[in-house]
């Protein structure tokens, strides 16, 4: 996860701020790229996320929230801080061609995947949240389609 900007343009830096690799999980900081042509400032936000993987029906989870910066964190000038409530996060789910749950199968064997994000974001900024969760429509939809683009590559 760490080199999310190599696969995802909505992604302008990415990096882990602590490991916390035994419980799969981190503390990150990312930097969203700004939206609807420059109108929609870039987002900075702080999380810790954690990931697993269930080895029995092959789903994956990644979910997270935002958490305090540290304090010798110095905000980018640039970028709006935004903040993820818990629960935000995806679930990747192996599906058969017909969008049925494949239980039990691992991923390895399942055609393809059902995709659950679930999103509890607040903004901030200047502009009606109306209008920049407008924007967030084609940046969600936008990230799906790298992420599999990056799942089919790896």
């Amino acid at each position: 996860m760490d080199e999310r900007e190599s696969w995802d343009d909505s992604v302008r830096s990415f990096c882990k701020l602590a490991d916390l690799s035994e419980l799969h999980s981190g503390a990150f900081l990312s930097h969203i790229c700004t939206g609807a042509v420059g109108i929609i400032s870039s987002r900075e936000f702080v999380d810790i996320n954690h990931t697993e993987i269930d080895a029995e029906s092959g789903v994956l989870l990644s979910y997270g929230q935002s958490i305090q910066p540290p304090s010798d964190w110095t905000a980018d000038s640039k970028c709006v801080l935004g903040s993820n409530f818990p629960g935000c996060g995806w679930r990747l789910m192996p599906c058969d061609e017909n969008g049925a749950s494949y239980p039990g199968s691992g991923a390895d064997s399942a055609p393809c995947c059902r995709i659950q994000y679930v999103i509890h974001t607040e903004l901030s900024g200047w502009l009606p949240s109306m209008a920049v969760n407008a924007g967030m429509t084609s940046t969600l939809a936008s990230f799906i389609k790298a992420s599999l683009s990056h799942m089919d590559a790896v």
